[in-house]
């Protein structure tokens, strides 16, 4: 009697637990035994391990990079204490399906839709390669249905079944449900430590705007130089008429060696100041992953004059905020560049000027669908 719930709880009872329990008279022995399993906090650390699973959780998004989700373990500690609570199971599901979408979201909610945030993923170029986000979707779609419904919906993702209830149409209509929402880092912090610290950053935003207008005027001739002695590299490769499109001065090109210039990966991208005013100068990691360029001795002296003052004024800056690997509503084209976006011709993207009134409009059908869905799926409310 003892070992069968202790070991689905915990793990195997220690012989002095069977003995004390053996030995006990009280009527009630059993009950006690099973409140306490219950109360205790390895029972949602172990039964919540077979949620993670159905929603392949990981703390990191695999495929060719495998990046690390910083916040990951917020959504993995938020399903261990929906265990423990005893979260009824209506809001378990609705909660990280559309916990954004909630008239009074909480932490536990806009956590909750991590669920969205820890599949695979690449994480790298996004826009440039439009077609991860219907993999993306795929996932999303699969695992929503086998988690949430015990359907197998991913085959009609490219055909029907004949005796399958999900028809491909099915599974686009599911698709549209989903796909109006962009990734969002949002703090879970109290609202006055948030405009705080926003309040903190914005004045250091400014204070060290014009430093790094400065490290990018001492970084330009530099820049220009090697991005000149890469393109006679590199052009060496193309055929002559690229090779005379790149020569000719802009002024003077046609629409055609336009877009062959904008095609070629040649070099930096073309707005370096505008980056360098966003990103700190001594950002190894600054736009296109490229690290400092080397100046000139009195250069580097005097950028990395520049450089000091930034670092004394960031000091101002309080300790980051907790953040959770949230979603809201948005357009995925209009959602802030992430890492290695570019906004180039022919890259898979859009300028957020040619986007349509029609895309606004289905994004707010999807708002409401993904609340609508949230809600089908959350008809039972027993508890987890």
């Amino acid at each position: 009697m003892l070992r069968k719930p202790v070991s689905e709880t915990l793990k195997v009872p220690p012989p002095a637990e069977v003995d004390a329990f053996v030995n006990n008279t009280s009527p009630d022995a059993y009950e006690k035994l099973i409140d306490r399993l219950l109360a205790s906090p390895n029972y949602g650390e172990r039964w919540g391990r077979f949620w993670l699973d159905v929603v392949r959780y990981a703390d990191s998004s695999g495929l060719e990079y495998d990046r690390n989700i910083t916040d990951a373990w917020r959504y993995r500690d938020y399903v261990i204490k929906a265990f423990n609570e005893d979260k009824p199971f209506n809001q378990f599901v609705v909660e990280q399906l559309a916990g954004d979408e909630l008239d009074q979201p909480t932490n536990d909610s806009l956590i909750a839709t991590s669920f969205y945030r820890i599949g695979p993923r690449v994480r790298f170029r996004e826009k440039q390669n439009p077609s991860n986000r219907y993999d993306y979707m795929d996932d999303m779609i699969r695992t929503t249905f086998q988690g949430f419904m015990g359907l197998s919906v991913n085959c009609a993702r490219c055909h029907d079944h004949k005796f399958d209830p999900i028809t491909r149409m099915d599974y686009y209509h599911s698709m549209a449900m989903f796909w109006g929402y962009v990734d969002y880092d949002t703090p879970i912090a109290p609202k006055a430590q948030v405009e705080e610290y926003q309040r903190i950053q914005k004045e250091v935003q400014q204070q060290t705007a014009p430093l790094r207008a400065e490290i990018a005027k001492i970084e330009k001739p530099y820049k220009d130089k090697e991005l000149k002695a890469k393109q006679e590299e590199a052009l060496k490769k193309y055929p002559e008429d690229i090779r005379i499109a790149v020569q000719t001065p802009p002024e003077k090109r046609t629409p055609g060696q336009k877009l062959l210039v904008s095609q070629l990966p040649l070099g930096y991208a073309d707005d370096v100041d505008a980056v360098a005013a966003i990103v700190p100068a001594d950002d190894p990691n600054r736009y296109g992953r490229r690290a400092m360029v080397k100046v000139g001795a009195d250069d580097e002296a005097k950028r990395k004059a520049l450089l000091d003052k930034i670092q004394e004024i960031e000091k101002r800056m309080p300790p980051p905020l907790p953040m959770a690997n949230a979603v809201r509503d948005g357009d995925f084209w209009l959602a802030p560049d992430d890492l290695g976006d570019e906004v180039r011709v022919g890259h898979g993207r859009f300028s957020p000027t040619t986007r349509s009134a029609a895309s606004f409009r289905n994004r707010a059908r999807s708002m409401k669908c993904r609340r609508f869905i949230s809600r089908r799926m959350a008809r039972t409310s027993r508890p987890i």
